[in-house]
């Protein structure tokens, strides 16, 4: 029988783990890798001014995963809920429990934090994690689309 994975919130001790797995997690989805720190860790997750939550997984007291959440407000559906920013599961911790592991700490901190919607966008080439995604019940949504722009390019606008 294998290790029970356990998960909590972050702590400053867990950046340089933190800060691999995100860049294990960039080099699987074709992406550079990132210019995370622990000091930019740390910002983030200020809690005087924090821009995300992270929960973090682990095996045996090792970071084998993480999640990173944001807080979103639609006006026109009064509605809260929680944006899934990052999730990860490092290569040698998967089919252990620890990416469902990380979905329901996820659904229970929307609860506590009166959403009931939580959202994500998903790398089109990622298939294990579509998979995965079908297999706890999450669904793609036909209607909507996930849009971006370079902050500069909008700012520049007439």
């Amino acid at each position: 029988m294998g290790a029970a994975v356990s998960v909590r919130g972050y702590r400053d001790a867990d950046a340089p783990a933190l800060v691999r797995l995100a860049a294990e997690m960039a080099a699987a989805v074709d992406e550079p890798p990132p210019a995370l720190t622990p000091a930019l860790l740390a910002a983030a997750t200020d809690p005087a001014d924090s821009w995300c939550a992270i929960l973090v997984a682990t095996l045996d007291d090792a970071a084998v995963g993480f999640a990173v959440t944001c807080r979103r407000f639609e006006a026109h559906m009064a509605r809260r809920s929680l944006w899934l920013a990052d999730l990860h599961v490092a290569g040698e911790a998967r089919r252990r429990g620890v990416a469902t592991a990380l979905m329901a700490a996820v659904g229970r901190a929307a609860l506590a934090e009166g959403c009931a919607l939580v959202a994500w966008d998903l790398w089109t080439k990622n298939s294990r994690a579509r998979a995965f995604y079908d297999r706890i019940g999450a669904r793609v949504d036909g209607e909507l689309l996930v849009v971006s722009a370079a902050a500069g390019a909008l700012a520049t606008l007439a």
